[in-house]
């Protein structure tokens, strides 16, 4: 039963993936979503992109969106944001309709065994693939984006907006990167992961920041990484990760 288990769960993951980039396909889906679980009233759920969305907000899970939205929200608490689709459908719909729009990217390496972590019924190569296609893409529609990579979102996240207000000539307000805002942050995810997954409970596999039980699980994933990924996977990921990060310096 858990073979099959994650045979569907894998089937399950690929069908989304081959999909998420369609936007008259996989927007819906989202929304239909949203109302079937009740999440129409839910600012921090994910939330697809539609015509009064402020600001798309976006990435490969585990690439720091979720602290990127915690701190935009804490300076921008009524902004409209289309965010946590992890779908390049999301930013392509943005650079259709003219929506400011943010991507994220992490190293590859990191990202995937990040999300391997939170999801170890997938395969390795399953998740690089995913990663390797997300950002695939979101090639022809880069010059609508601005880019930022893990590091500059975790390190000054200030900075970044700065730049999103620069290339769309909005006006939002700045986060200032100081210790106690970036813990405010933290406190904001925690809050939202215990509520999300029951009364006062942290899922410590799931939450968006650092965790030491996700430390301990991490040398098992690492070592499935290094059984699954041939170097040309690794390269070809490493590779657009590097196209990525320059856009980031623009």
């Amino acid at each position: 039963m858990t073979g099959l288990r994650t045979l569907l769960a894998r089937g399950r993951y690929g069908f989304r993936v081959r999909i998420s980039h369609l936007p008259a396909i996989y927007l819906p889906m989202a929304a239909r979503k949203r109302r079937m679980v009740g999440l129409d009233g839910d600012r921090d759920a994910a939330t697809p992109v539609v015509m009064a969305t402020q600001l798309v907000m976006e990435a490969f899970p585990r690439s720091g969106n979720t602290f990127a939205y915690a701190a935009l929200r804490s300076v921008e608490p009524t902004l409209e944001i289309a965010h946590h689709l992890h779908a390049p459908a999301q930013l392509i719909a943005a650079a259709r309709m003219g929506k400011p729009a943010l991507v994220i990217v992490r190293q590859p390496r990191d990202a995937v065994l990040s999300f391997l972590l939170r999801h170890p019924e997938l395969g390795t190569r399953q998740a690089l693939d995913a990663w390797i296609a997300f950002h695939e893409k979101l090639r022809p529609w880069e010059d609508s984006l601005v880019v930022a990579t893990f590091d500059q979102v975790t390190s000054d996240f200030g900075r970044v907006i700065a730049r999103v207000n620069g290339r769309f000539g909005t006006s939002l307000a700045v986060f200032e990167h100081t210790p106690g805002n970036v813990a405010a942050c933290f406190a904001a995810i925690e809050a939202r992961n215990a509520k999300r997954f029951g009364a006062g409970a942290v899922q410590e596999s799931g939450v968006a920041r650092p965790s030491a039980e996700r430390q301990r699980n991490k040398a098992d994933t690492e070592a499935r990484w290094e059984r699954a990924v041939r170097a040309v996977r690794r390269a070809r990921a490493d590779g657009l990760f590097a196209h990525f990060e320059r856009l980031s310096r623009r």
